[in-house]
């Protein structure tokens, strides 16, 4: 079965769970007898070298677009003013092209799209205009990841259009895919039929399926002794996290424990804050930040941790969605400790596998580590047991061997059909620029003219002037709104 995935993102260009989620999945696919090709909304490389082309990445081809560099360097030449209306409209319907011209290349069986709503919709619209199957993975609520990151209120404009896409997405995808049972609970109360939604939860690489002694030259680097014990955290820094949590308890613990050390793998947003606070709290020596680093090189930082700690805070996506650091450090065979957020507990089983504290709670995380501090061989037996469920149950393989049974129901939910696409060269590209300052006749004039013209070609029209009630334009146009700013100088 050939399956076109369809991404916002993917390694090497960008890191993060997404793409390393990602490039997991179609190696596992590949390895199972699957023939996976990936699509990237953006991730070409900056010089733009294999932009709008062909990159291989294990043996698995990844489609490039120029989308982003294209409609910045266009907006540009436009006008500051513009930038977001051009570049949004823009991207989506550049990026549906792509898709197409991909579709229509490719011939896959199944298009599999993943968060966010956006990119499902255009795999949804292009599906059933060529006849096959379309996946919407939810791997996360991007709209709430906002709201938690105070970058957008939950009663914005912006918040409800993201929402809304990604409820009507899950609607009309022939099957949807979550990371965990509390997010398919949350789809099913969002109105989404249970039957149709599958659980392919996040796995372990072989390169984290094994544990590892210390690796010591790393750790002389960085300035961590052989009788230090070592709290660590990797991943992306971000307040979400609650690694201020961390670093309260670290404080606490430090006057009881001298050799303690707090190591923080990984960059982001909040990491001068907590750089800063680290400071305050007296805790300069004894915490380590190292920036981001290379996947690659993960494995060799997660010897030096003894205990593991996700601190996430309490909040709508922590609550839903599971991260992949715990089970690469279970499969390290370190001690883990989280917070007891429910997509969390889903991963650990507090006493057999890590430890549970009360979220948001620093007393609790302080004594959950003093504990684990003070007895090693708990800490031994806990990665031990942890390490051996990671093994049997969330190594890459066996959780993408999920996805047969979910591709079956959306294969099922829509049957081979023709395609309505007729078979054709590539379409002429016009950009309309229509101008009304003082009367409005040629511009209804002009939007019947473009209005026959994109039934052959591919038609951005530049509106020139104020909206005009009643002159509607045909939905496969591209319509870039006035642009006041370059009205006065083209005159």
């Amino acid at each position: 079965m050939k399956i076109l995935h369809i991404l916002d993102i993917s390694l090497p260009h960008r890191q993060s769970g997404y793409s390393l989620r990602s490039q997991y999945i179609v190696n596992a696919q590949k390895a199972l007898g699957f023939d996976p090709i990936a699509l990237t909304r953006l991730g070409a490389p900056a010089d733009g070298q294999c932009a709008d082309g062909v990159e291989y990445i294990d043996g698995v081809p990844y489609l490039r677009n120029t989308t982003e560099e294209h409609l910045t360097r266009m907006a540009q030449r436009l006008g500051e003013p513009a930038i977001p209306q051009i570049y949004h409209a823009g991207q989506a319907h550049r990026f549906c092209k792509r898709v197409a011209r991909a579709i229509e290349m490719e011939k896959p069986d199944l298009l599999h799209a993943a968060s966010p709503g956006r990119n499902a919709q255009i795999a949804i619209d292009l599906g059933h205009r060529y006849g096959l199957p379309a996946v919407y993975e939810v791997r996360g609520l991007w709209h709430d990841s906002g709201v938690a990151q105070g970058m957008l209120s939950p009663d914005s404009a912006a918040y409800q259009k993201q929402h809304a896409q990604h409820v009507q997405a899950m609607q009309r995808a022939d099957a949807v895919v979550t990371l965990s049972e509390v997010l398919k609970a949350e789809c099913v109360r969002e109105g989404i039929d249970e039957h149709k939604i599958g659980v392919v939860p996040n796995g372990v690489a072989v390169a984290f399926d094994a544990p590892q002694s210390r690796a010591r030259d790393l750790a002389e680097h960085l300035g961590i002794e052989p009788t230090d014990v070592v709290l660590g955290y990797v991943g992306l820094v971000r307040s979400l996290e609650g690694l201020h949590l961390l670093l309260q308890a670290s404080e606490q613990l430090r006057g009881r424990h001298p050799n303690l050390k707090v190591l923080i793998v990984g960059g982001g947003r909040d990491l001068p804050n907590l750089q800063r606070e680290a400071r305050e709290r007296g805790l300069k020596d004894a915490a380590i930040f190292t920036g981001q680093i290379p996947h690659a090189d993960i494995a060799a930082y997660y010897t030096l941790i003894d205990v593991f700690v996700i601190p996430r805070t309490r909040n709508r996506v922590t609550e839903l969605v599971a991260p992949m650091k715990p089970y690469e450090a279970m499969g390290m065979q370190k001690a883990v400790v989280v917070s007891d957020v429910a997509a969390l507990k889903e991963v650990v089983t507090d006493g057999e596998t890590g430890r549970v504290f009360a979220t948001d709670d620093v007393k609790s995380l302080t004594r959950t580590c003093a504990e684990l501090i003070a007895q090693p061989a708990l800490r031994a037996r806990l990665g031990q047991q942890a390490c051996q469920w990671v093994r049997a149950e969330r190594t890459w393989p066996r959780v993408v061997e999920r996805y047969r049974e979910i591709y079956e129901i959306a294969r099922a939910a829509r049957p081979p059909q023709q395609s309505t696409v007729p078979v054709k060269t590539r379409r002429k590209r016009i950009a309309f620029y229509s101008q009304h300052l003082i009367g409005v006749g040629h511009h209804f004039r002009n939007r019947q003219i473009v209005n026959e013209l994109v039934k052959t070609c591919d038609v951005y029209f530049i509106d020139g002037g104020r909206p005009v009630p009643g002159a509607e334009l045909d939905e496969r146009i591209a319509h870039f709104p006035a642009l006041a700013s370059r009205r006065r100088a083209w005159h």
